[in-house]
């Protein structure tokens, strides 16, 4: 006898959201339940019966099942979605992260958590592939998982039309992509690192790829526990705490993170990034940390701290300036010659020294005087990391970039000014300076002017001193300008 036609949508979506943890809005509730009504008009009689028991047994490859979940799951992605994250995993998380590794056992562990079509792991792939030109001397694991089944079919071919490009991909990463036959098409080098696996985040049980990964060094959760039940957020919460490893990030929407689920977590914030990080027993507390706005829900730490790669930057020179910027409590301040000693040295017994926001800055002023860019560049890394909300050191590697002629770098650095100031007219004049030079005529037009409307509302000699709470432009030679 064929259950009532009324019923049996009410009892799936019941059973859907009791075991993947979903939560559906009424209109969202009411699609769904017309989905699965035509879906039943033309299905055997034991059709619900079927994907229930499906359900209840994790049965995702099920073909009524795979069906049920095209349906009621979300594919909403796209390679580098918030290029903000990707700049904080490319010069702040795992720069640190790959100094110390190097050190130690070449080892990294990430997990895409509810990876949909791959967008997202295939993204985190680049960076890490970038960053890490000897990575196969290394044992790196990245897994990438989802519970639905035709969406791990399409990651794992790594094909992708417009709508998954539509923010572009940065340069630098292009040939990691490229265009064939007006799609773009994941290179070799990137798909053979990835394996991608079914899991429902609720399951307690891991299969045996990502347990064999764990512990993980990077996990990224984002736009997903926004669909979930708050006991779902919870038990997915706990999970992925539990396969961290110390001193872990944990990647999820600003929007997704509440007090109840996330106490467990320091809160980073770097740059305008929100990330999460399991605390590490081991680490010792250093100065020059700026500590972080209070955020509601949320507890404030200081920011997490890293050096950022320059594209070229010789590896060694990287390394350096990571020990002399490292802050373990143990270890003594030195003079600013001491520490300009400790960054130029590349060898495995260079001295480790630890610096302040303000004796970086003069390093990198210094470095920048006597031609040595690559050097000024790791100095001024470090004085963003150690204080990402100040200005003038990001206004300082705008120059040093510009001396480099990586001019589409110098872009992307006064984006960030301008999002952390939008009056700082320095940061909308080197825009226009810089986008000219790299054939973006619109965007140099765009920053022209807006710099020219902030002049025009400042009293007179306002506009030399920065106008917006940020430094004016900095010489590379002379004394560095505070805010």
């Amino acid at each position: 006898m064929r259950p009532d036609p009324g019923e049996s949508p009410q009892r799936i979506v019941e059973e859907v959201e009791r075991r993947l943890g979903l939560r559906f809005h009424a209109r969202r509730t009411h699609a769904i339940h017309s989905a699965l009504r035509q879906m039943l008009a033309g299905a055997e009689s034991d059709f619900s019966d079927a994907v229930i028991r499906a359900l209840v047994e994790g049965e995702y490859d099920h073909a009524a099942l795979r069906t049920l979940l095209a349906t009621v799951t979300v594919n909403e992605t796209y390679l580098f979605r918030d290029p903000g994250f990707f700049d904080a995993l490319r010069s702040v998380i795992l720069p640190p992260l790959i100094a110390r590794r190097r050190r130690a056992n070449r080892r990294l562990s990430l997990w895409s958590a509810a990876c949909a079509t791959g967008e997202e792991a295939y993204s985190l792939a680049a960076v890490l592939h970038r960053l890490l030109p000897d990575i196969d001397s290394w044992r790196v694991d990245v897994v990438a998982s989802d519970v639905n089944p035709d969406s791990l079919d399409q990651a794992r071919i790594g094909n992708y039309g417009a709508w998954s490009v539509r923010e572009g991909v940065p340069p630098v990463y292009g040939h990691y992509f490229p265009q064939v036959r007006e799609r773009t098409v994941v290179a070799a080098a990137l798909r053979e690192r990835i394996s991608f696996v079914q899991h429902n985040l609720l399951d307690r049980r891991l299969p045996r790829r990502i347990a064999a990964a764990a512990p993980f060094d990077i996990i990224v959760c984002r736009n997903v526990l926004m669909y979930m039940r708050d006991d779902a957020v919870t038990a997915i919460v706990e999970q992925l705490y539990a396969q961290l490893a110390d001193g872990g990030w944990l990647i999820v929407a600003p929007s997704e993170v509440t007090d109840a689920a996330f106490a467990s977590f320091e809160y980073h914030l770097v740059g305008h990034v929100h990330l999460l990080r399991k605390p590490d027993p081991a680490a010792r507390g250093g100065r020059g940390v700026r500590e972080a706005p209070e955020q509601p829900g949320i507890t404030a730490r200081g920011p997490a701290r890293g050096i950022d790669y320059a594209p070229d930057l010789n590896a060694d020179l990287a390394t350096a300036g990571f020990r002399a910027v490292d802050t373990a409590a143990d270890e003594v301040p030195v003079t600013t010659d001491q520490a300009h000693r400790a960054v130029a040295a590349t060898g495995p017994e260079a001295p480790r020294v630890r610096l302040d926001r303000d004796e970086l800055l003069t390093l990198a002023l210094r470095s920048a005087d006597a031609g040595e860019l690559d050097s000024a560049l790791v100095n001024c890394n470090a004085a963003i990391a150690l204080d990402p909300l100040a200005t003038d050191a990001r206004l300082l590697k705008v120059m040093v970039l510009e001396e480099a002629h990586d001019y589409a770098a110098a872009v992307r650095e006064s984006e960030s000014i301008i999002y952390l100031d939008r009056g700082e007219i320095s940061a909308h004049l080197a825009i226009a300076r810089n986008a000219g030079r790299c054939g973006m005529g619109e965007l140099a037009t765009r920053h022209r002017n807006a710099a020219s409307r902030l002049q025009r509302t400042m009293a007179p000699g306002e506009a030399q001193s920065g106008g917006g709470g940020g430094s004016s432009a900095m010489p590379l030679r002379g004394e560095v300008q505070r805010t």
